[in-house]
């Protein structure tokens, strides 16, 4: 599967279920994780339900480097 990812997005055009690619711990590096705002707060979900981190938070050491804006894949 191929992403289109945009490197130059806003914060504040983020909204519940965009897919986000985020640097948050540099043992794990880059991840791709599905976001969730709630009351001003941002979680990250893992895409894969079997991932032992279900939901986590978005801590300020975080950094969000990409907005996926599009998927190909063929069928």
């Amino acid at each position: 599967m191929l992403k289109y990812v945009n490197p130059d997005f806003q914060i504040s055009d983020l909204k519940t279920g965009d897919l986000v690619i985020v640097v948050y711990d540099a043992k794990i590096g880059t991840t791709l994780k599905k976001l969730n705002v709630v009351s001003n707060r941002m979680f990250l979900e893992p895409l894969n339900p079997k991932w032992h981190e279900k939901i986590i938070e978005l801590r300020k050491e975080c950094k969000l480097t990409g907005k996926v804006v599009g998927l190909y894949r063929d069928i």
